[in-house]
């Protein structure tokens, strides 16, 4: 790997910051980014032993700084996106993409993994990771230690100018995620009238009385030893109980409100 990396040096930043940030970006923290890492960390060993000065310095610390970009941006792209893009994401996902925020910085990329296996992001990941390797090689960015994000900037060779690589990746990547949220989004929107039949059962439901939570929430109404045999059988006996504490009038409309809920679900 090392010799196949090495090989790629001499077709420019552009071919070996690709390959560096596809890699990176590919499985965030499995095999395939680990490879990619555990190379930079081999190269940074020879490196340091070379001295500083020496063009394998300079090339294992340049090559050191853009694998660490590549595993910083995607926790950054979640961040950007669930950001700008708040309105089309749920509240886990903003809670989750805000996290990210510091999961980036420290250089711990895993934290995108949950939105890939939500979305088909990892091409963008792939993209925003390629962008900062590129300018990170190209900006001749040297980083002599192997793993920390941004705490160990103060040993990073133009460290501003790696930070901005870094910011410039997160940023096209986000504006793409936001991008394909939207869409995603604006999709599922146009969709929503298919499921307007259920409204009719919701609205029968909504016609029983009125209740405030401490109408309801009562030791009598609280049932723990109970045994359902299905879910249906479950909502019926809720729906029944509902009507039994005034809470609704019709248990038929009730439980076809539940079902309907459990098919939107």
């Amino acid at each position: 790997m090392m010799d196949f990396l090495k090989g790629l040096s001499a077709s420019g930043a552009v071919v070996l910051g690709l390959a560096i940030g596809c890699m990176c970006a590919f499985d965030m923290g499995g095999p395939v980014n680990k490879a990619a890492y555990v190379t930079g960390t081999a190269m940074l060993t020879e490196a340091l032993a070379a001295g500083v000065g020496t063009d394998t310095y300079n090339f294992g610390t340049n090559f050191m700084a853009a694998v660490s970009a590549a595993c910083i941006v995607p926790p950054l792209i979640t961040t950007f996106a669930v950001v700008v893009g708040k309105k089309y994401f749920s509240q886990e996902d903003h809670d989750a993409g805000v996290v990210n925020l510091i999961l980036g910085c420290t250089h711990i990329t895993e934290g995108a993994i949950p939105f890939m296996t939500i979305w088909p992001v990892m091409p963008i990941m792939m993209l925003g990771s390629s962008i900062a390797s590129i300018l990170t090689i190209m900006f001749n960015v040297h980083d002599p230690a192997p793993h920390g994000g941004f705490l160990v900037l103060p040993v990073v060779e133009n460290g501003p100018l790696w930070v901005l690589a870094i910011l410039i990746g997160a940023v096209v990547g986000g504006i793409l995620f936001v991008a394909f949220k939207k869409y995603d989004f604006e999709k599922n929107q146009k969709a929503a009238p298919v499921a307007k039949p259920v409204e009719a059962s919701k609205a029968a439901a909504v016609e029983a009385p009125k209740a405030e939570a401490a109408d309801f929430v009562k030791v009598e109404n609280v049932f723990v030893a109970e045994d359902f045999a299905s879910r249906d059988e479950a909502l019926s006996f809720v729906s029944n109980q509902a009507v039994k504490a005034g809470i609704a009038s019709d248990a038929d409309a009730v439980m076809n409100a539940f079902l309907a809920r459990e098919a939107e679900g």
